[in-house]
């Protein structure tokens, strides 16, 4: 007669809780996400989320970041953001430790940004400045702190997105067209009857006042930003295009 097969040992609670992840990572997959401390930065809807998602795996701890306080829309009025995202997320696993703090980024950046060295993943979920205007930034930076052709040309991986980002930027108003310069070159341009006397003046604005461009279009290409940013931006390109175009008016 066989002897019994021994029996399985018991799973821990903790081996219970976390069983199915576990299959998929093995216990040093949990190990190094139970060691891991998230920092959010600002508390949107979609950084409480990340974060949550984080949560539920059971990460280390995690610190929430957000000077602002609750409002009308938030149904918490008056109380602090991150306290209160802080509070809820926790709830979803007691194992994790949660912490938060009532101060600006930009204040904690310039004061003290040897905080964030504690933390193996920083998430800053507030993407308020248009491309275009980092861009800007980054290149008024570039042309200052660089001085030789090998600095000038080195580029960073992460860098791409800004590189192509910068090709779209510098195509708004453009180099004449090929039908354009068919226009200019007509002999009818140059006689000016009421027909041509647009294209004659487009002519010379470009020709002589706009470095060989044609008129700014004005219009804003998609991109990520907060509201008031996208409408200054859209203000901006728009006086543009209507100095470019009083400018030829004024030719005719």
């Amino acid at each position: 007669m066989s002897s019994p097969s021994p029996k399985s040992p018991e799973l821990s609670d903790h081996s219970k809780k976390y069983d199915r992840q576990i299959r998929l990572w093995g216990e040093h997959g949990q190990n190094s996400l139970e060691r891991a401390n998230i920092c959010l930065v600002n508390a949107t809807a979609v950084g409480c989320e990340v974060i949550k998602n984080l949560i539920l795996p059971g990460i280390g701890s995690f610190t929430i970041i957000d000077p602002s306080i609750v409002t009308e829309e938030d149904l918490g009025i008056g109380a602090s953001k991150s306290e209160c995202c802080m509070r809820l997320l926790q709830e979803l696993n007691p194992d994790v430790n949660g912490d938060y703090l009532d101060e600006s980024i930009d204040s904690l950046v310039e004061t003290r940004s040897e905080y964030f060295q504690s933390f193996d993943v920083v998430t800053e979920v507030n993407s308020k400045s248009p491309w275009v205007h980092v861009i800007y930034k980054h290149l008024e930076e570039w042309k200052n702190e660089t001085t030789t052709y090998k600095e000038k040309n080195e580029e960073e991986e992460n860098h791409e997105e800004a590189i192509k980002a910068v090709n779209t930027v510098f195509e708004c108003g453009g180099k004449i067209s090929s039908n354009l310069s068919a226009i200019f070159s007509d002999e009818a341009c140059q006689k000016l009857n009421t027909k041509w006397v647009i294209a004659k003046s487009m002519q010379d604005f470009i020709k002589t006042e706009n470095n060989d461009l044609v008129p700014f279009p004005g219009t804003v290409p998609d991109m990520t930003a907060d509201t008031d940013s996208y409408i200054k931006l859209q203000n901006i390109y728009r006086q543009k295009a209507l100095q470019d175009a009083e400018n030829v008016y004024q030719r005719c």
